[in-house]
């Protein structure tokens, strides 16, 4: 899948782009901001391996939502077992990203804006000279989400309950994703960081509650090297550093739950 195609369909996130690809089955889980991504005939997430520049990535969570797409080069998908080559995980096929390099494209700068105070700066640089490649990248993407009221959810004071006259739908939050890609000659560098705040309206009960709060950080950096070595081998080296940070906190439901429990005559 190239960058054009992606530009042509209109997609906003990686989840878009997969459902493109026939026989991919991409859903959201309501609970948790992240997607679980499988292949007809399979049952397991976790047997289709997820790759960037063909580093696999540690964990997935919130990934499809927050990875820019102005920044990828193609996506490459392989059908079928993998693992002889890939490792554990690819069982069912394997989704590598590549992101683009100095010199693809041109260098951009824009801002996106939508309801609920949605905003979306975002900057790329792409430079080209001879030996030397650099391209820069940067996103950020603030909401407020949609805030609704739910009103099956009201309580009703006149029955003596404690709790809130209503329910509220919160999904305010933030992201941010930077990324580089310098090469010199054979020698190259890549990195991205990625991170998320943000507020979910459902608990792990599937409840609606108020106090879900996500916070994920991710780091990768690779250093390495590329070249021939004599005239019927190349050489490789590579340097890397991959880390997942997970904070989160999960409501299960909400306060007036044991309110009503209480006045209803329920065991505490």
């Amino acid at each position: 899948i190239t960058a054009y195609e992606i530009r042509s369909m209109g997609a906003r996130n990686l989840a878009d782009v997969l459902r493109t690809v026939p026989g991919f089955d991409v859903t959201h889980m309501v609970s948790f901001p992240s997607h679980i991504n499988r292949i007809r005939g399979s049952g397991d997430q976790d047997s289709v391996k997820i790759m960037v520049n063909g580093h696999t990535l540690k964990s997935q969570a919130a990934f499809y939502d927050m990875f820019p797409l102005r920044s990828i080069r193609r996506i490459e998908i392989i059908r079928g077992p993998g693992s002889a080559l890939y490792g554990a995980g690819a069982f069912f096929g394997i989704i590598n990203i590549i992101t683009k390099q100095g010199g693809d494209g041109y260098s951009e700068i824009g801002l996106n804006g939508g309801s609920y105070s949605t905003v979306n700066p975002y900057g790329e640089l792409s430079y080209k000279n001879k030996d030397l490649k650099v391209y820069l990248y940067g996103e950020y993407h603030s909401t407020d989400g949609y805030d609704g009221i739910v009103e099956a959810d009201m309580t009703d004071s006149s029955q003596g309950f404690e709790g809130s006259d209503q329910r509220e739908l919160t999904g305010d939050g933030s992201y941010y994703n930077l990324q580089a890609d310098i090469r010199y000659k054979n020698f190259y560098f890549t990195g991205m960081l990625e991170a998320d705040d943000m507020n979910n309206p459902l608990g792990i009960a599937k409840a609606l509650t108020d106090e879900n709060e996500i916070k994920d950080r991710y780091y990768l950096g690779e250093i390495g090297y590329k070249g021939p070595a004599g005239e019927k081998g190349n050489f490789m080296f590579r340097m890397f550093y991959d880390r997942f940070e997970m904070d989160r906190f999960w409501e299960i439901f909400p306060e007036e739950t044991a309110e009503m429990e209480i006045h209803t005559g329920f065991p505490p």
